[in-house]
């Protein structure tokens, strides 16, 4: 590191996460963490209950669930519930059933707690008072170069071959009417099975996503996600 003059530029202070957050909250945060503990074999839906189709979604997400069931799925099998009275969830229709179920254990259990989900289009919200938290429910995607099919090459061998033999007669009107780019994306789009809950609310130094990993999954974090909805409505 360079030498400098100044002692007050000398020092890099590493502090907790919540340590800039009122002692109020710091104590909400705490106080969080044990009733976490003490209430979760009573309050807190099992993990793999979480993903278990869903007969009658709680009323807050019935029109999306609704939406998401009749959805046709685009050419990357990419299924959306956005609009009014929508949550605005993206998923591939595979984790059609585990959204619905993730969404309608969510505001199941805020309900027990007073806090009401509404949808709100292209995302949820919480409003208490003059207070609001945002969040949304979607799934990691990735682009990736496209690799044509047979089928797609073989077309465009036959589009080329046609191209050659009007420009070999001489027939530009012909040749420029033919197409003459490839018949396939530059990229395609793969949905990677990870779920990711994002809180869009501002907040500073509280935790606003939570998503599927290796060892994990964003119905193992429910408690902690519901938790931190909480603390940011309380912040």
């Amino acid at each position: 590191l360079r030498e400098i003059d100044d002692p007050s530029l000398d020092r890099i202070e590493i502090t907790a996460t919540i340590s800039h957050l009122s002692e109020n909250t710091q104590e909400m945060l705490r106080q969080a963490k044990v009733e976490r503990a003490e209430r979760h074999a009573e309050m807190v839906p099992d993990p793999s209950a979480l993903s278990q189709p869903v007969e009658k979604p709680h009323r807050a997400i019935v029109a999306t669930a609704k939406a998401l069931r009749k959805a046709k799925a685009d050419e990357y099998g990419c299924v959306a519930a956005a609009g009014t009275g929508l949550c605005g969830v993206i998923v591939h229709s595979d984790r059609v059933e585990r959204a619905i179920a993730f969404l309608h254990s969510l505001a199941t259990v805020l309900e027990a707690d007073g806090l009401q989900l509404q949808p709100d289009e292209t995302r949820m919200k919480i409003v208490v008072g003059q207070d609001m938290v945002a969040f949304t429910l979607t799934e990691k995607a990735r682009r990736e170069k496209h690799i044509p099919t047979e089928k797609e090459q073989e077309l465009y061998d036959r589009q080329q071959a046609k191209r050659q033999r009007a420009a070999d007669r001489r027939d530009w009107h012909l040749y420029s009417s033919l197409p003459h780019q490839q018949p396939w994306p530059e990229y395609d789009t793969i949905y990677t099975g990870q779920l990711a809950f994002v809180i869009d609310s501002w907040t500073h130094g509280l935790r606003k996503t939570w998503a599927d990993g290796k060892t994990q999954s964003v119905e193992s974090m429910f408690e902690n996600i519901v938790s931190g909805i909480k603390v940011i409505l309380s912040n």
